[in-house]
């Protein structure tokens, strides 16, 4: 097991990160679900707080495509994950139960999900701060074990909410190449 945490000098950013990769093979495949978010209202005292209602899949989807960019993963593709569980009508929404049902009927080693904490842009009169913070999990479906689990906190100033999405995904990807 390892963990680590660290900030860096280039802005506020914050990294919590547990690996365990005893578990993994070769040929390991995983479905990214979509992150879960639950939007609540910001109100900013001199500007306006931009905040995409479907923030969890935004950043599920930035996720998605950091893990495949690594090359140590089978990645099932997010169309096939949406009717599969269309079709068997399953519940998202705490979903912590039914990973390895959900990770069977996907034929897949891991599921990774997540929490979006907040994903938002707020314009002032004379600045732009946009900030990101989430979390992710990997889970092994065979044995429910927890094998990674990442936070990030990034703030992007002058920039968009992707801006700051992108540092986050981008260390994200950097610390599954590292453990992995």
């Amino acid at each position: 097991m390892l963990a680590i945490g660290c900030v860096t000098p280039e802005g506020r950013t914050k990294l919590a990160l547990s690996a365990n990769t005893s578990l993994l093979h070769k040929d390991y495949r995983v479905a990214v679900l979509n992150f879960n978010y639950k939007y609540s209202y910001r109100k900013s005292d001199f500007g306006r707080v931009e905040s995409p209602l479907n923030s969890g899949e935004i950043v599920s989807k930035f996720m998605e495509n950091e893990l495949i960019g690594t090359k140590k993963f089978q990645i099932i593709d997010r169309d096939n994950i949406s009717k599969i569980i269309s079709e068997h009508k399953l519940n998202l929404s705490g979903l912590t139960g039914g990973i390895s049902a959900i990770g069977n009927l996907l034929n897949a080693d891991g599921i990774l999900v997540g929490e979006v904490i907040e994903l938002s842009t707020v314009k002032e009169v004379l600045s732009l701060k946009s900030t990101c913070i989430f979390t992710a999990k990997l889970i092994d479906v065979k044995t429910g074990a927890i094998i990674f689990t990442f936070k990030a906190e990034e703030e992007a100033l002058f920039g968009s909410y992707l801006d700051a999405l992108k540092k986050a995904s981008e260390k994200f990807k950097s610390e599954i190449e590292k453990n992995f």
